[in-house]
């Protein structure tokens, strides 16, 4: 975690999900757009993106890195949403992607992510803080 800031988490894990998807960095496009924001209770933007989450009594703050991109795979062009949660008290980042084809992305709301993957951060919740530790 102290080798990646969290501006540029989303660049570095978008490189390392094609690496294992063994796409060359050219088929890989980011969108400039990406969102950095606190997951701490009272943050606003949190309340938007993750109703269910919250932090143990253990952990300070945490970080949520959104970005919305594109790899080339197979010949295939995929819509790849991501969310990096930075857990920073246990050393932990935790990606959360959806992979959508081109031809079948449906509708994206005004903050360019898909409805489907704004209702997967919305439920998303750690009911065992011990798998951490």
């Amino acid at each position: 975690q102290s080798d990646v800031k969290n501006e540029d988490a989303s660049t570095f894990f978008f490189a390392d999900l094609a690496d294992a998807n063994g796409v060359s960095q050219d088929d890989i496009t980011i969108q400039p757009n990406g969102m950095i924001f606190s997951v701490k209770d009272e943050d606003a933007t949190k309340q938007r993106y993750f109703q269910k989450f919250s932090l143990s009594t253990q952990q300070t703050d945490s970080h949520a890195c959104i970005a919305v991109g594109k790899q080339k795979v197979a010949d295939k062009s995929l819509r790849i949403e991501m969310c990096v949660l930075r857990l920073t008290d246990v050393t932990t980042d935790l990606m959360i992607t959806l992979s959508i084809p081109d031809n079948k992305q449906g509708s994206v709301g005004d903050d360019g992510l898909s409805s489907v993957f704004r209702e997967l951060l919305a439920t998303f919740c750690i009911r065992d803080w011990s798998l951490f530790c």
